[in-house]
């Protein structure tokens, strides 16, 4: 991802002197994924994205010199259209307002997020920072649909289930061994058609 423009929106820049001035924390909800073409002329006033194409949870933070860095984890496994991901908006909560578009950027040189039908299953982190004087005031609103968990992990790996049955030139990949096999194919003297 080439993540370039990256700036706080008008709506954005509002709640931050609201931030600065002690009238409330930082509350971040969200990211969304989106294939707009979105200016850079039309950033600055942007209220939302302007093609969404999907909504991330976030799925951590982490914070050094007062920067907070914003995480989350898209899994193409989840993805049912896919799209070139042009535009990466991070929300937030204004006491005044509700949720916000808080930050946007934009990528001129797009990836392709494939959909859960695409025969390569691929999954993407996005990160994105903010600067802050308080870094560790900032709270976030952890979305459990955001977490990858272990099954996500195998799906995306491809990773070899045991006592599984796979159809004929289906690919996974064993951790124990150095490369991914095709099923049907005997490997390493270890596997036979079903891939056990």
């Amino acid at each position: 991802m080439n993540w370039t423009g990256s700036i706080l929106t008008e709506k954005g820049r509002a709640l931050q002197a609201k931030i600065e001035a002690g009238l409330c924390t930082l509350t971040l909800t969200r990211m969304k994924l989106g294939n707009g073409n979105m200016s850079e002329s039309d950033m600055d006033t942007a209220t939302d994205l302007v093609a969404p194409k999907y909504s991330l949870g976030i799925t951590s933070k982490t914070t050094a010199d007062n920067v907070c860095t914003i995480t989350s984890v898209i899994a193409s496994t989840q993805v049912t259209e896919g799209f070139l991901a042009k535009e990466l908006g991070l929300y937030a909560t204004d006491p005044d307002e509700g949720e916000i578009l808080y930050m946007v950027a934009i990528d001129p040189n797009p990836d392709f997020v494939p959909p859960s039908t695409a025969s390569t299953v691929v999954s993407a982190s996005y990160a994105l920072n903010v600067a802050i004087s308080n870094a560790e005031s900032i709270s976030i609103m952890i979305d459990p649909n955001g977490l990858v968990t272990a099954d996500m992990l195998t799906k995306a790996a491809r990773l070899l289930e045991r006592g599984k049955a796979y159809t004929l030139g289906m690919r996974v990949t064993d951790p124990d061994l150095a490369s991914p096999f095709c099923a049907g194919m005997h490997h390493a003297g270890n596997y036979g058609r079903n891939g056990y």
